[in-house]
């Protein structure tokens, strides 16, 4: 699948038009169905595919120099299918239906909106993801931080990469 390289995430339009969560753990429903969903493409296109791996890692630590606020990191590193094209042109499209076009049995309902609230809870996002594009492995990278206005096709750099390491991890 071509993958049109003008797409682009706007990210102040799409923090103030995707309100707040009002569930506290929403970030990380959000992270663990997106591993969860993301394996289940796996499994679909590959029966040798291993179990299931998902890992959770949260950070706290003082935000000043007098302890007085608290900042938080999230990682969540997952053995799905990765950040193919597909996955990257879902995750750069507001309001995406794409995972309900898979017909994949427990795969999540998709609004293309969950993702977002992860900029509502979080200065900073990167990604180094693996996938399987026919023949090749793939390494896709990408760093995301506030104030950056947008997340383009471009942020994303691509390099070989290694079978053993096909899946997801994101840090928040």
């Amino acid at each position: 699948a071509l993958i049109e390289t003008n797409m682009t995430l706007d990210m102040r339009g799409s923090i103030k038009n995707t309100k707040l969560s009002s569930k506290p753990y929403v970030v990380f429903e959000e992270i663990i169905s997106n591993a969860i969903d993301s394996f289940l493409i796996r499994t679909h296109g590959d029966g040798s595919a291993p179990d299931l791996s998902v890992k959770i890692r949260v950070d706290f630590s003082a935000s000043d120099l007098f302890g007085d606020g608290e900042t938080m990191a999230l990682s969540c590193k997952d053995n799905g299918c990765g950040l193919g094209d597909d996955q990257l042109k879902a995750f750069l499209t507001k309001d995406t239906s794409y995972k309900d076009d898979l017909l994949i049995s427990g795969i999540g309902q998709c609004k293309g909106a969950g993702r977002i609230q992860f900029f509502h809870h979080f200065s900073a996002l990167s990604i180094d993801s693996t996938y399987r594009n026919e023949t090749d492995i793939i390494r896709r990278q990408m760093r995301y931080s506030a104030p950056q206005k947008q997340i383009d096709y471009d942020d994303f750099t691509s390099s070989q990469g290694n079978e053993a390491d096909i899946g997801t991890l994101i840090h928040l």
